[in-house]
């Protein structure tokens, strides 16, 4: 046994003693390294950030070792401008300054106190109940298109793998529903799904995946997300779904 592999198990057995797991990013045990081997095999080249943030989802997948053209929509001005600054030194890495849905025009997005739960939709009591932090403290007019009726689209289509990833707190239905016209193209979705209302007018799991089925979308895999700590249940995971005439 080599001293390398001596060292590991010792650290391994030593974690394990104390309640701990080790494991390597690219274990697919792992979520990320499932995400990132299925984005391999599907041939993804054109990552679709909805719902961006501040770039943190994009920035881990790069770390994960994923190369190809990310496209990030953000309607949040702030958070568009770290996100802006974050992508600004990537050359396959570009940004947007609004939001998709099923509409052409302007609204208004609830912004909460940690931004990242900032949604169109109005938020649910129980979300706050379960994550202070994420209590509305202002509200912004933002601009928001279809994904199907963006330009973009004549040459995106013509991708060798799309990989849609949609985290817009409840509003998936809508980009969904403003994407329909081009999700034969896209080869696998990654959006939030709520196993119980957390915004108003959002459709939980179950309806989310009989949409989505409808649309040819078939679930490959889970990813752990927003839970109640006391209880140990889920509120929210995210699910991974391939498009059956794709991959």
């Amino acid at each position: 046994m080599s001293l390398l592999k001596i060292i590991d198990s010792g650290i391994r057995r030593l974690l394990d003693s104390n309640g701990y797991l080790l494991m390597r990013k690219t274990n697919p045990n792992y979520y990320l390294g499932r995400r990132i081997k299925l984005m391999r095999n599907y041939g993804i080249d054109l990552l679709l950030d909805v719902g961006a943030n501040t770039g943190q989802y994009a920035s881990r997948i790069r770390k994960m070792g994923y190369v190809g053209q990310i496209v990030s929509f953000e309607p949040l001005r702030e958070a568009y401008e770290t996100l802006e600054n974050r992508c600004i030194n990537d050359a396959s890495w570009t940004c947007r300054d609004f939001a998709l849905g099923d509409m052409e025009g302007e609204t208004d997005i609830h912004v909460s106190g940690n931004s990242v739960s900032s949604s169109i939709l109005h938020m649910l009591p129980e979300h706050e109940k379960y994550a202070p932090a994420s209590r509305i403290i202002d509200c912004e007019t933002i601009h928001i298109k279809r994904l199907d009726a963006l330009p973009d689209w004549v040459q995106w289509k013509y991708k060798r793998g799309i990989w849609l990833k949609v985290d817009v707190q409840g509003y998936e239905g809508q980009v969904l529903a403003g994407a329909e016209n081009c999700l034969s193209d896209v080869a696998a979705i990654q959006l939030e799904l709520s196993l119980r209302p957390l915004y108003s007018q959002q459709l939980t799991i179950v309806p989310m995946m009989e949409y989505l089925a409808d649309l040819g979308f078939e679930p490959v895999a889970f990813e752990p997300g927003f839970s109640d700590r006391e209880s140990g249940e889920y509120l929210q995971v995210d699910g991974i779904f391939r498009n059956r005439k794709v991959c």
